[in-house]
């Protein structure tokens, strides 16, 4: 860049110098097709520049020459590809994902210009800066765009008649969109189809140095063998997806030195971004674990949260918002009832149901409470009937079908939200009832089409993963719920609940 410099000073000298001598032309021609030739190394030098703000603009610039030079139909000799591979060094993650149109341009096609620099890792490095940025910005549709790069660079090798191992960058990408389900797969049947190797295990152990740690393999048909050697399940993949983030951070100049600092960032920072659970709530419903009656949880059963929360510190792989939304499946609006068998017994109909609104008897100077449109009998039946379609919904089935039968209005809608995240989160719900208990009934206004019913509900539960069967949570102490029951075409139905 320097000598750049100097060259430019010595041609506008000659220029400007008076008279013309014959050498002059001759002179300016040479030093204009020196200047021509050193344009791609100063824009690399200058590309080079500490990433302090003052050299910001400098770097920009730089970067949007390299990209009009390397995009030319005519490139200049000195475009190779070991000075290509000396530029992406020279990027930061998120310039690398901006330097150059990756998605538009073909870089396989045959007779193409850029071939004479291409080569897949550059693409490649391009489809990780995608899965980094929008890990370390909390920007998932970043993610998405090095997901698309991936299946690019797949198509690429597949097409050029080479092997290509993705499989672990697949999964993390999945694990940062919240398809958990969809990550493990992905590592199954890389598994599946190449098989585990003995020598890759014994490098991963001995990566630890006998700490407790263990280096990641290099293959994706060893990545399920990682997870279930950092213990599997939630606290396996949360291992696995850290440590790769992390690991591939080396390869941009930016963040190698943020990892070495130690400031490492988790899942837990980027699930607890608003962002986030919105795209995920909108996209695939993970974040919907935290939008459902996490406020509700934080409240009267903060203490049984609490305890759940000590017991089990692996849930905290989501964050502290999905830790709240996975106990507001069990402690949401809709009341933590269990399981039990329902009773056999015919429903009562709704003509008996509806009985004649009762009316205020004078006795002096007092009014008697008016009798209850329910008995506590039929409290109790039709508690032990919403068990057993909750626990079907929230069970290792996630059956929704019946949610209509007890609910209806917003709570069949907020049930039916949380059966389908709860399955996107890889867990369900186990149910044991123990005890109902009725408190108390009571007519909302003189219709006897309302009811509100005081209960006190024991059971036992457990948060369980779908795959292994770990159990996550669990908790047996005995709550209170109000709910609100209302009359229907079909019956009376649960219309709200108060914990």
């Amino acid at each position: 860049a320097e000598g750049c410099a100097h060259l430019n000073s010595a041609l506008e000298l000659l220029k400007s110098a008076p008279g013309k001598p014959r050498l002059m032309p001759l002179l300016c021609e040479e030093i204009e097709g020196t200047l021509e030739r050193l344009v791609a190394p100063c824009a690399l030098d200058h590309l080079r520049l500490p990433l302090e703000d003052h050299h910001g603009a400098t770097r920009q610039q730089a970067a949007l020459v390299l990209e009009e030079l390397l995009l030319e139909d005519n490139i200049d000799s000195s475009i190779t590809n070991s000075f290509v591979q000396a530029v992406l060094k020279a990027l930061t993650v998120r310039e690398t994902l901006a330097f150059l149109p990756w998605r538009e341009v073909d870089f396989a096609a045959p007779e193409t210009p850029v071939g004479v620099w291409y080569d897949s890792s550059m693409l490649y490095k391009a489809a990780l800066a995608g899965i980094l940025s929008g890990f370390l910005d909390k920007e998932p549709k970043l993610v998405v765009r090095g997901l698309e790069l991936l299946n690019k660079v797949e198509e690429d090798e597949v097409g050029a008649g080479r092997a290509v191992d993705l499989a672990g960058e697949r999964a993390v990408g999945m694990v940062l969109l919240g398809k958990l389900e969809e990550a493990v797969e992905i590592l199954e049947e890389a598994e599946a189809s190449v098989g585990g190797s003995i020598k890759e295990l014994e490098q991963m152990t001995a990566g630890g140095s006998g700490t407790g740690s263990m280096d990641l393999p290099s293959s994706g048909s060893m990545m399920m063998t990682f997870i279930r050697m950092q213990g599997g399940g939630l606290e396996g993949i949360t291992a696995f997806a850290e440590q790769y983030l992390a690991s591939k951070m080396e390869l941009f100049r930016d963040t190698k030195d943020v990892r070495k600092m130690g400031k490492r960032k988790t899942l837990e920072e980027y699930f607890d971004d608003k962002r986030v659970r919105r795209y995920c709530s909108a996209e695939w419903g993970l974040a919907q674990l935290w939008d459902s009656g996490v406020d509700r949880a934080a409240g009267a059963l903060s203490g049984t949260k609490k305890t759940i929360i000590q017991g089990d510190r692996d849930l905290s792989f989501l964050g502290k918002a999905c830790i709240a939304g996975l106990l507001a499946l069990a402690f949401g609006a809709s009341g933590l009832v269990g399981r039990e068998d329902r009773p056999a017994r015919t429903a009562v109909r709704h003509q008996q149901q509806v009985r004649e609104a009762p009316k205020k008897v004078s006795t002096g100077t007092r009014a008697r409470k008016p009798e209850a449109s329910l008995t506590n009998a039929e409290v109790r039946w039709l508690i032990k009937k919403w068990n057993g379609i909750k626990s079907s919904a929230l069970g290792q089935q996630h059956d929704i079908r019946g949610l209509r039968e007890s609910l209806v209005g917003d709570l069949w809608t907020e049930w039916k939200e949380r059966a389908i995240s709860a399955k996107r989160a890889g867990c369900y719900w186990k149910y044991e009832l123990v005890d109902v208990n009725v408190m108390d009934i009571s007519n909302v206004g003189t219709s006897g089409n309302v009811v509100t019913a005081k209960v006190r509900i024991e059971e036992k539960a457990e948060l369980i993963e779908k795959r292994g069967g770990k159990v996550r949570s669990a908790y047996s102490e005995p709550y209170e719920v109000t709910y609100t029951f209302k009359t229907t075409t079909e019956g009376w139905k649960i219309f709200k609940v108060v914990i």
